[in-house]
């Protein structure tokens, strides 16, 4: 169902952006909405101009490096405190395999807190913590999503 379908009779669209995983939001002039469109399924959320408190740039840890990181950093200390305990490989590439893993883990992890990951969160009165992670621009451009978020912040306040 195409998005014009869910506007009222006075309201028009102001802008769009197209996000991650096929999300667009819309701006109107009452409210924002957040539209996912599938082969087999829609999702269609909205917040209303007057309930928007706030919209925030956010930037967070990459956690899928981190954890990475975590793992590979794990099993190489596990893999050198093994075979130091018990020596049950008498070749050193083991070790160093092991101190390969080591290093690599540890700078995955701080590459994980470096690169992070930035984008818009819009907070509203009354949204849960669930709802409010429905509500990122994620996946574009930095000066496409501040364009976006003017021509929002323009209409609402």
């Amino acid at each position: 169902m195409p998005i014009e379908d869910h506007l009222t009779s006075t309201e028009d669209i102001v802008d769009t952006i197209s996000c991650a995983h096929r999300v667009k939001y819309y701006v109107t002039n009452k409210r924002v909405i957040r539209h996912f469109h599938s082969m087999t399924r829609e999702e269609m959320d909205d917040i209303l101009s007057s309930h928007i408190t706030s919209i925030s740039l956010v930037s967070v840890a990459r956690k899928a490096l981190v954890y990475l990181g975590l793992v590979l950093l794990l099993i190489g200390i596990i893999g050198y405190a093994l075979n130091y305990f018990l020596d049950f490989i008498t070749a050193d590439y083991f070790n160093y395999i092991c101190y390969g893993l080591a290093g690599v883990g540890f700078l995955l992890i701080i590459l994980g807190f470096v690169l992070k990951v930035a984008f818009y969160q819009f907070f509203a009165a009354g949204i849960t913590e669930e709802m409010a992670c429905r509500w990122r621009i994620i996946g574009v451009g930095g000066n496409e999503a501040r364009e976006f978020i003017k021509a929002v912040r323009e209409t609402i306040f």
